[in-house]
């Protein structure tokens, strides 16, 4: 059986099955904390035998499965079994575990997958009561709360409603890093009941990086605004390289704003592209696209650099 889920609504009923369940469970998760976090919870609940055996996809081969599931035998282990990056499992090991009906799982065997192949797919399609094909699908990017408030669950920390707008407009949206900002401040309030603005500030610095205020910024000529921007998000760690790469893409939109043009109804970028193409010759769009380009290569090249340079760059428009 083939189910998909948010990990909100997994870990809220969806995970229930997998307590009884005795047999393989097929797992793909969006983000790879997903598992890891499942794993913790059937440990939790003594689902896993304390032995677990934990094997990786090149330690399977045809003469294993048919030791461990095909046949009683004297090699078999009675133990639990995950096995990880099982999109890499071999052509002969994945025709094997497609013929599920002629296999024996007498315990729990979870096959891990951080990514879906047709593998994943023929498995997904499989007709067969005992098998869990278990999918987590990536959130939206509208349901940052959604997952906010679910590891406010898992981690057992609890934030006051502008703690959880502070982290949400902070942090990039991403599994990992809520998971790992939520763990921060369980570790620095462990008796807390709800966190204050002013406690989450103080521990989790801005982080998340808005490409369209920088592209705004940079098409609207505000370049003061946006040097300092970058400034900011580097004294943050953040990586740039993408955010400058979608500052580019915005200038080529500009130079041809033609595909806007084209449409019966536009979005409010599209809208800002039209207008701020009013204000670049080709030339000049040309200069700043090749001055964006050599700013990729630096940051993917040099280390350290960005900071001075941008400084002078910023000067210069006040000299």
């Amino acid at each position: 059986m083939h189910s998909k889920w948010k990990v909100w609504d997994f870990f809220k009923s969806g995970v229930q099955s997998t307590k009884s369940h005795k047999g393989p469970i097929f797992f793909y998760g969006y983000d790879p904390l997903v598992f890891y976090m499942f794993k913790n919870y059937l440990k939790q609940e003594n689902v896993l035998s304390t032995d677990i055996s934990v094997k990786i996809s090149s330690e399977i081969n045809v003469e294993w499965i048919e030791d461990q599931f095909k046949s009683l035998s004297f090699f078999s282990e009675s133990q639990d079994f995950i096995i990880h990056d099982c999109e890499s499992l071999t052509k002969n090991v994945q025709e094997q575990l497609l013929n599920i009906d002629e296999l024996n799982f007498e315990q729990n065997v979870f096959f891990n997958f951080n990514k879906k192949n047709s593998f994943y797919n023929e498995i997904a399609k499989l007709q067969n009561n005992n098998v869990q094909v278990i999918e987590i699908v990536e959130p939206f990017f509208w349901e940052e709360m959604m997952v906010i408030d679910f590891l406010q669950e898992y981690l057992k920390v609890y934030l006051s409603y502008p703690a959880k707008n502070y982290i949400k407009e902070s942090v990039p949206f991403d599994l990992k890093e809520y998971y790992d900002s939520l763990n921060i401040l369980k570790i620095n309030y462990p008796e807390k009941k709800e966190l204050s603005f002013d406690e989450v500030s103080a521990l989790i610095s801005e982080q998340k990086v808005d490409p369209f205020e920088l592209a705004d910024f940079f098409g609207g000529k505000k370049l003061h605004a946006f040097y300092q921007k970058l400034l900011q998000y580097q004294s943050a760690g953040v990586d740039l390289i993408g955010v400058i790469s979608f500052v580019q893409s915005h200038m080529l939109k500009i130079y041809d704003p033609s595909y806007a043009q084209k449409k019966k109804k536009l979005s409010k970028y599209d809208k800002l592209i039209i207008a701020q193409e009013k204000i670049w010759d080709k030339d000049q769009i040309f200069r700043s696209l090749t001055y964006l380009g050599e700013l990729l290569i630096d940051l993917k090249t040099k280390e350290n650099f960005l900071i001075d340079k941008v400084r002078l760059d910023d000067l210069s428009l006040n000299s």
